[in-house]
């Protein structure tokens, strides 16, 4: 389907939670694993001349943007043509590994749209193989994360062996940054998102443990 003009289409989401022991079972053979940061999801709609920052909520994102200029760098493909990506905002003060404070960058964990085309019918891993084919996959200093040539820009790394699903987890909540994880059936193919649910099934996830949820 063509995307000519920006119109707001809303990211694939996971609602429904699981517990994290749950993770490396069969019934996850096919899914891939990608680190849920603790930031705010972010959508970015950019044609190379215009660049919209939305949150999943259909509303434009309220926050203060100081790497907005960087923003404006991520599109990829024909000049005008349009692309949306879907990531996670980094603002809350969260720290990295190293125990230092993560502000101020923009990871990437899906694509919806791309020169000029709504991706819909292409499944969940066809989407990750386009983004490293646009951004790479240059490992970082954050074993979870890929680096980009864009200052600030990354990648959540994607995992495919469901039998180490749960000690992923376990190892990736170690850090203040991470909150979870999410799962997401690598042949699912992406349907329009003309509401915040149309992608839902498809995903599972897991949170650390917190006062506000169990999982």
């Amino acid at each position: 389907m063509n995307y000519d003009n920006y119109r707001y289409i809303y990211p694939p989401r996971a609602e429904h939670a699981v517990h994290p022991d749950t993770l490396s079972q069969e019934r996850y053979t096919g899914y891939i694993a990608q680190p849920k940061l603790n930031g705010d999801c972010t959508v970015i709609f950019t044609n190379g001349i215009e660049t919209i920052v939305m949150d999943r909520n259909n509303k434009p994102f309220k926050k203060r943007i100081p790497m907005f200029d960087t923003l404006c760098q991520l599109h990829k493909g024909d000049p005008g043509k349009w692309m949306i990506l879907v990531g996670e905002h980094m603002v809350k003060s969260k720290k990295d590994a190293r125990g230092e404070t993560w502000n101020n960058k923009f990871v990437i964990f899906d694509i919806i749209a791309y020169n000029g085309i709504h991706l819909i019918g292409q499944t969940f891993q066809q989407r990750v193989e386009l983004l490293d084919s646009l951004y790479g996959t240059t490992r970082f200093i954050d074993q979870f994360l890929y680096a980009t040539t864009i200052t600030d820009v990354f990648r959540v790394r994607s995992y495919y062996d469901h039998t180490q699903f749960t000690a992923l987890f376990k190892e990736l909540i170690k850090v203040d940054m991470y909150e979870g994880i999410v799962l997401k059936r690598a042949a699912s193919p992406l349907q329009n998102g003309i509401s915040s649910t149309n992608n839902s099934s498809s995903q599972v996830k897991t949170r650390k443990p917190t006062k506000n949820y169990n999982f």
